[in-house]
C-alpha cells in the first residue's frame, strides 16, 4: 500500500454559519501535517453554530496520480471548540452521495483530530472527484457554541498502478497502448509474465 495526501483546493458548497468571505478553503489549506502544530495562517475557518442550526461546508480536494484503488481515507483537522459542540466529517466521490458522517466529539483548541473512512474501493476517477464535508453542531440544540478549524487534509491509502520506464521516465502503464495486428490496445487488463507468474496489468 502507498500513502499520499490531498489538500483543499476549492469551495464546493457552503451553507449557514461559516464565517469569512469566500473562498473558505484558503483558510485551511496550508499543507501542514500531523503532528505539527505551527505554520498555519491566522485566518482560520470559524464556525458559529446555534440551536438546531449547523455550519456546513463541502470542499473539493487536490488528487494523486497513478492510483489503482483507494482503500481508506483519513481526514485530519486541527482546531478546537469553545464551550462545547462537535464536528461531523463526511466524504463523497461525486458531491451527491456521501459515505456517512463520523462525529468528532468536543475537543479543546488547539489540537489534531482525525476520522478514518475504510473499506473503500475507489478508483482514480473517484479520488479525482473527492469532496470532504465539515459540519458543526451543538450538543443539545439549545445553546450557542463556536468551533474553529485551522487546517484540514486527507491522508489517502491506496494501491498504486504499475509503471514502466521509457527513456528514463517512469510512466503509468495503464496509460500505455500497444499495437497488435494494426489495432491499438490498452495495456491495462492484459497479463504479463513476471518470474513465471502471470500478473494482470493495472
Amino acid at each position: 500500500m502507498t500513502t499520499g495526501y490531498c489538500d483543499p483546493n476549492g469551495d464546493a458548497t457552503v451553507t449557514d454559519s461559516w464565517s469569512g468571505a469566500s473562498p473558505h478553503y484558503t483558510r485551511i489549506d496550508d499543507g501542514v501535517r500531523y503532528p505539527t502544530t505551527t505554520g498555519m495562517t491566522e485566518d482560520n475557518l470559524y464556525l458559529y453554530y446555534y440551536g438546531d442550526n449547523t455550519g456546513d461546508v463541502a470542499l473539493s480536494m487536490t488528487t494523486l496520480t497513478g492510483v489503482q484503488q483507494v482503500t481508506s481515507i483519513k481526514v485530519w483537522i486541527f482546531g478546537g471548540m469553545a464551550g462545547g459542540g462537535h464536528f461531523h466529517i463526511d466524504i463523497s466521490k461525486d458531491g451527491t452521495n456521501w459515505v456517512g458522517e463520523q462525529t468528532v466529539a468536543y475537543f479543546a483548541y488547539h489540537d489534531w483530530q482525525s476520522k478514518t473512512f475504510s473499506g473503500l474501493t475507489w478508483t482514480q476517477t473517484d479520488l479525482d472527484n473527492l469532496q470532504i464535508r465539515l459540519k458543526g453542531h451543538d450538543f443539545n440544540g439549545a445553546e450557542d457554541y463556536e468551533g474553529y478549524i485551522d487546517e484540514m487534509y486527507a491522508e489517502i491509502t491506496y494501491t498504486a498502478g504499475m509503471k514502466i520506464n521509457i527513456g528514463d521516465v517512469w510512466k503509468d502503464i495503464s496509460a500505455i497502448k500497444i499495437n497488435i495486428g494494426d489495432v491499438w490496445k490498452d495495456v491495462a487488463g492484459m497479463k504479463i509474465n513476471i518470474g513465471d507468474v502471470w500478473k494482470t496489468v493495472f
